[in-house]
């Protein structure tokens, strides 16, 4: 597409073309990486031992606070770059593009330097015994500390990407990723026989290859992109970062207060006993399906939402909001019905080990009940990091894992044991959803007061 035509899926196309176009190849995207995380539990789990089936759980945290830190850069420079190019300010844009790659390059670095001095502690902190020690850090290893910048630029460049209209690139080239570590998983960890660290070494190339992938299109799209990764346009630097940080910080937050919160969920686990740590991380590994479309769906809007608040069309603004929200509860309410009706029989494809199999089938249909509240509480989050409400993403990305999840495990721990652990969620979401809600019709009124006026 021409710069043009890319404009106008953000400006004029019918909604569920811009949909189409822009939003559902990176739900797409996101459903292959969340096929590709099943598939390190899956093969893993051919091993027939719960420690190391375990070991990824443990891992997961950790490796996903990656994550956090592509969304500070990617999701912030992502709904900065929209916003300029809604407003006509194309110039600026190279300056925030430059400014989040190169933030974020340096950001994987330090990350990988920090894992690898402190490595066995931070595990300890997060659950892993003596057991599952040195299956987790192997993972970490290779799929964290020497994947540190594969994952991250690949997460960043499909931000960065889609807000410049390359929602289908953007979409492939996690796709190639994903489909890469799909392929390695069996044969680094069943035919080469390295297990779990197996598994990590594959995520490791398949995150190398898409993040190839992405600068390779850059490069190819040179004149016609208006995103630059060059030093020469790391300018404005203060300006750049105060815009890019006060949309990024609350996602970058949200990740992590879910990365603790699943820390906090490990650790209390495991004095349950390995099993229970197994079985709900397969558990997990299955609720991540509903999971995976909401943040596919919230993070390809971004773009479409900011694109059109800055532009003064706030009526379009929620009629995308709207078609999102509507696909994204509808499918966490199709997950709920389905994947409960065959809990057990989704586990044990992950480990044929009956005491696993029984706690994770009675694990999920709880952890699914959370699903449709959780779609609404990330949906409305996206809209404000759409619009630069960075105050109203704050209280929200806080709240939802951090300032009430977290709490609420360790009461219902003292009160229900593990299922009290396992139901916490669903509290939580809840909750938020009262907080969302109202925070949303505070942001409607000031919309209607003054609907031509940004935030």
């Amino acid at each position: 597409m021409t710069r043009e035509e890319r404009d106008a899926l953000f400006s004029e196309a019918p909604i569920w073309k811009a949909i189409r176009c822009l939003v559902l190849p990176t739900v797409l995207g996101q459903l292959t990486i969340m096929v590709y995380n099943l598939t390190d539990t899956y093969f893993v789990g051919q091993t027939g031992d719960p420690a190391q089936v375990a070991a990824v759980s443990l891992a997961f945290p950790l490796y996903h606070l990656l994550n956090a830190l592509s969304n500070l850069f990617g999701i912030g420079g992502a709904s900065l770059i929209s916003r300029l190019l809604g407003a006509g300010s194309q110039e600026r844009v190279k300056n925030a593009s430059a400014f989040c790659f190169w933030g974020a390059l340096l950001s994987a670095l330090l990350y990988a330097l920090v894992l690898e001095l402190f490595m066995e502690p931070l595990l300890r902190a997060s659950g892993a015994s003596s057991e599952t020690l040195a299956f987790t850090a192997s993972y970490m290893h290779w799929a964290a500390v020497i994947g540190s910048v594969p994952t991250m630029l690949s997460l960043l460049l499909a931000h960065l990407l889609r807000s410049d209209g390359y929602g289908a690139q953007a979409g492939i080239g996690m796709t190639l990723g994903s489909v890469s570590n799909i392929l390695l998983d069996p044969v680094f960890v069943l035919v080469f026989g390295l297990g779990v660290t197996g598994a990590a070494i594959a995520t490791c190339l398949s995150n190398l290859l898409s993040a190839l992938y992405f600068l390779l299109l850059q490069r190819h799209n040179r004149g016609r992109s208006r995103l630059s990764f060059s030093l020469r346009d790391l300018k404005e630097i203060s300006a750049v970062a105060g815009a890019v940080f006060a949309v990024g910080l609350p996602a970058a937050i949200y990740v992590t207060t879910s990365s603790l919160a699943n820390i906090v969920f490990n650790h209390l686990l495991a004095g349950f006993g390995d099993v229970t740590v197994a079985a709900a991380g397969v558990a997990k590994k299955i609720d991540v399906v509903p999971l995976n479309v909401c943040l596919g769906l919230s993070h390809g809007v971004i773009p479409l939402l900011a694109f059109n608040y800055t532009a003064k069309n706030p009526r379009r603004m929620r009629a995308a909001l709207r078609a999102v929200l509507g696909l994204s509860v509808g499918v966490c309410l199709a997950c709920l019905l389905l994947f409960s009706l065959c809990a057990e029989d989704l586990v044990r494809l992950f480990i044929d080990d009956e005491a696993t199999a029984r706690s994770g089938g009675v694990f999920l249909p709880i952890m699914l009940a959370a699903t449709p509240l959780m779609a609404v509480n990330i949906m409305i989050n996206s809209l404000f990091q759409a619009t630069g409400h960075s105050r109203e993403s704050v209280v929200l990305s806080l709240s939802r894992q951090g300032l009430v999840n977290i709490p609420l495990m360790f009461l219902f721990r003292a009160l229900y044991g593990v299922y009290g652990v396992v139901s916490a969620q669903l509290a939580a979401d809840a909750l938020t959803l009262l907080l969302s809600l109202a925070l949303y019709a505070r942001f409607l009124h000031r919309l209607r007061a003054a609907p031509t006026q940004p935030g």
